[in-house]
C-alpha cells in the first residue's frame, strides 16, 4: 500500500554497480565503466565504450527487482523497441554516442552519464523507498551493446 512512509520524494544512492552479460552470444562493443559520486550526491556513470562495427541500437530492456530480506522480487520488465524515440533514452543515445536514427558508427565514445538525473527523468521525482536492483541491457540484432546491474537505494527526501 502506497503511503508517505514508503513512497514519495526521494534521495538515491547506489549500493552496487557492475557489468553483466547480455542475452546474445556476440558483443558488438567493448566497454569499461565506473561509478563516481559528486559533491552534490549525484552519481555519475563513467562509460568508455568502443563499437567494434557500425551498429543499430534496436532494443533496451530493464528489469526492476525489489530487494527484501536479501531476496529479489521482480516488479516489472520494460522493453523499449525503438529507444531513439523514447522520451528519456533518445537524448542520452544521441548525446553520448552521436547516433543518428539509432545508428552508431564504429569507434570509441566516452560518456559521463548523470545516473541520478537520468533516474529522475525515467521514473520521476517520487518512488518507493527501499533497495532495488535494476538490470539494463542494450542490444542490436548483431549482438550485445551493454549490460549493467545497479542497486539504487531510495530514502525519504528530507527538506
Amino acid at each position: 500500500m502506497k503511503d508517505s512512509n514508503n513512497y514519495g520524494p526521494y534521495n538515491v544512492a547506489w549500493g552496487k554497480y557492475d557489468v553483466c552479460h547480455g542475452p546474445k552470444r556476440a558483443n558488438v562493443t567493448k566497454f569499461t565503466t565506473s561509478l563516481t559520486v559528486e559533491k552534490n550526491n549525484h552519481y555519475i556513470g563513467v562509460i568508455n565504450i568502443t563499437f567494434l562495427e557500425q551498429t543499430v541500437i534496436e532494443e533496451f530492456k530493464m528489469s526492476v527487482f525489489a530487494i527484501k530480506e536479501k531476496r529479489k522480487i521482480l516488479l516489472w520488465n520494460q522493453i523499449v523497441v525503438k529507444p531513439c524515440q523514447h522520451f528519456a533514452l533518445a537524448a542520452v543515445i544521441e548525446t553520448y554516442v552521436d547516433a543518428k536514427n539509432c545508428v552508431v558508427r564504429k569507434g570509441s565514445y566516452n560518456c559521463n552519464l548523470n545516473f541520478t538525473e537520468t533516474l529522475h527523468n525515467f521514473i520521476g521525482t517520487s518512488f518507493f523507498y527501499g533497495e532495488f536492483m535494476m538490470k539494463t541491457v542494450v542490444f542490436s540484432k548483431k549482438g550485445n551493446i551493454a549490460c549493467l546491474i545497479f542497486n539504487p537505494i531510495f530514502t525519504k527526501k528530507t527538506t
